[in-house]
C-alpha cells in the first residue's frame, strides 16, 4: 500500500483484537468484519472528521474482504489436503 495510506494500516493492525472470529467446529474459524462501533471509536481518538472516517470504513472494508477471502482459501486447502 502507498505511504500515503500508512494511517489505513495502522489502523487495520490496531482494531485486529476487535474482530469477531466465526465458526470454527471441525475447521479453522474465519474473520468476521471489523465493527464499526471499534472503527468509529478509533477514528474519533484520532480526531478524524466524517469524511476521512468514512474514507478508513470504506478502505477497512476492502482490506477485510481481501482478508477473509484469504483466510476461506486457505481453509478450503486445508479441508483438501485432509
Amino acid at each position: 500500500m502507498p505511504d500515503r495510506f500508512r494511517w489505513v494500516t495502522r489502523a487495520w493492525r490496531a482494531l485486529e483484537g476487535d474482530r469477531a472470529w466465526i465458526g470454527g467446529g471441525l475447521g479453522r474459524p474465519l474473520p468476521g468484519v471489523l465493527p464499526f462501533v471499534a472503527v468509529r471509536a478509533y477514528a474519533e481518538h484520532c480526531g478524524y472528521g466524517p469524511e476521512k472516517l468514512e474514507l478508513l470504513r470504506m478502505l477497512l472494508r476492502a482490506m477485510d474482504a481481501e482478508y477473509r477471502a484469504w483466510h476461506a482459501r486457505q481453509a478450503q486447502l486445508e479441508g483438501q489436503n485432509r
